[in-house]
């Protein structure tokens, strides 16, 4: 249960009901709809929620919030389950504020330019190990997807551990007056989003929203091998920070190798295989391990909830495709989780040729042909024998990996062209790197590919 419809009419300002029928969910896509549901007719780019009003009745929802401006919105002003409101989406996130206040157990919110969603699986799994945790689905971490998450939370849990995604000075500090949580990591500083956040700075400013919010009562853990995280450390007095150096609180030690060539994490005496790609990996762990304790999880726990994790989908997870090995990281990017990548794909055991296969890095303004001047200046460092470039700023990767004597690159214009050379190209005990940024949809290649390979 989440509210009675009168209830939750009042968290949107709207008091004219008398309704008391149960809303069990809240959703914005008409397919989740359920008898009982509340849904939300937002805009949106590709498509309109008010385009299934009709739909959302049909399947039982017992409120439909819309927006008193658009034209649909006439057409069911008869209706006592349809209410028109000045803005959905302020709608959705005044309810989820208002529903976050009926909680009193602790909310771990993460943050972080990389490694947001793979830290709070790892947390989820370790906190889970003692308690009941409520735990952000997927990729749900913007504006939307914060209210939606809150509105999946149970009464039975025992806390809640909320992912928080940004492109834009302001939508941290948003999202935190929404969730309000009482805890919050930050795993790192990157340059992502650089064309609304200019530089570093801008996007330690960003993500720092979290700690200013918590800057009263909080507690905060912080990634203290970070240098842009080091200098924001007084902003909060309740802080841990982890790492791998000796100035942290919390230090785990790095063990190369360490099992089914995985690397692996020691923490207080005790080794464990963190069995995920690349050593970046393991400061996500830690972060994990460092929550972990301070809510008192056993270590012997933690230890076995971490070497039971699974990659998470799309973002470092690899598939033998026959004879072939896939890392699919194809979910985003941008410089620092490029770099992270290409280093794991040059140390993957394999027997033939790697290929690293790369679309653009979005968004990242006027820095971004350095990024990309970068990445193939990386490339020809490593041991890695193909570069296979899809989208207009990857062919000045391919300029650089040319100007640093990487002969062996080759750009596509559409990813048919690429997926079919690369079928004809790769072959058995060859290994695959596909990463892009989202808008880049470099999963259509991984999929074919690994449909294709797993055939044989």
């Amino acid at each position: 249960m989440i509210a009675s419809v009168k209830q939750f009419l009042s968290w949107i300002d709207i008091h004219d009901s008398i309704d008391e029928n149960i809303i069990n969910s809240v959703c914005m896509d008409s397919r989740q709809v359920r008898a009982g549901s509340v849904f939300f007719a937002l805009p949106g780019e590709i498509t309109d929620g008010h385009m299934f009003i009709a739909d959302a009745l049909k399947k039982g929802a017992v409120l439909i919030i819309t927006d008193e401006c658009h034209p649909a919105t006439d057409k069911y002003k008869d209706n006592d389950r349809v209410y028109a409101v000045k803005d959905t989406i302020t709608a959705l996130q005044a309810a989820a504020t208002a529903y976050r206040s009926t909680f009193d157990y602790p909310v771990i919110a993460i943050t972080g330019t990389n490694g947001k969603t793979t830290t709070k699986e790892i947390l989820t799994a370790v906190l889970s190990k003692k308690y009941s945790v409520n735990a952000s689905p997927g990729n749900l971490n913007n504006h939307l997807g914060v209210p939606l998450s809150i509105f999946q939370w149970s009464m039975q849990a025992d806390m809640a551990v909320v992912e928080m995604g940004m492109n834009h000075p302001g939508e941290i500090a948003r999202l935190c007056e929404i969730a309000r949580p009482t805890h919050g990591v930050i795993t790192n500083i990157g340059s992502g989003h650089l064309a609304f956040l200019k530089d570093l700075d801008g996007v330690a400013n960003a993500k720092s929203e979290l700690l200013e919010y918590l800057s009263d009562n909080g507690i905060a853990y912080l990634n203290g091998d970070d240098p842009m995280l080091k200098e924001r450390i007084g902003i909060v007095q309740d802080c841990t920070t982890f790492g791998f150096s000796v100035t942290n609180q919390v230090k785990g030690e790095v063990i190369d190798s360490y099992k089914n060539g995985y690397y692996g994490l020691r923490f207080e005496n005790i080794d464990m295989c963190v069995p995920l790609l690349g050593q970046h990996n393991l400061m996500n762990a830690l972060a994990a391990v460092t929550i972990g304790r301070s809510f008192n999880v056993a270590l012997p726990e933690i230890k076995k909830a971490i070497e039971e994790i699974v990659p998470v989908k799309q973002r470092m997870q690899l598939s033998k495709a026959g004879e072939v090995k896939i890392i699919n990281d194809s979910y985003n990017a941008n410089p620092s989780s490029m770099h992270a990548a290409l280093k794991s794909l040059a140390e993957i055991e394999c027997t033939g040729k790697r290929y690293a296969v790369l679309g653009d890095m979005a968004e990242m303004g006027e820095s971004s042909e350095s990024a990309h001047q970068q990445v193939g200046e990386l490339i020809s460092e490593l041991a890695i024998d193909r570069l296979y470039l899809f989208g207009a700023a990857m062919s000045v990767a391919e300029d650089s990996a040319n100007r640093c004597g990487f002969d062996h690159t080759y750009h596509f214009e559409e990813h048919r062209s690429m997926i079919e050379i690369l079928i004809k190209e790769v072959q058995p005990g060859d290994a695959l790197l596909i990463k892009g940024s989202r808008s880049m949809r470099m999963e259509i290649v991984a999929e074919e590919l690994i449909a294709h390979f797993s055939s044989y």
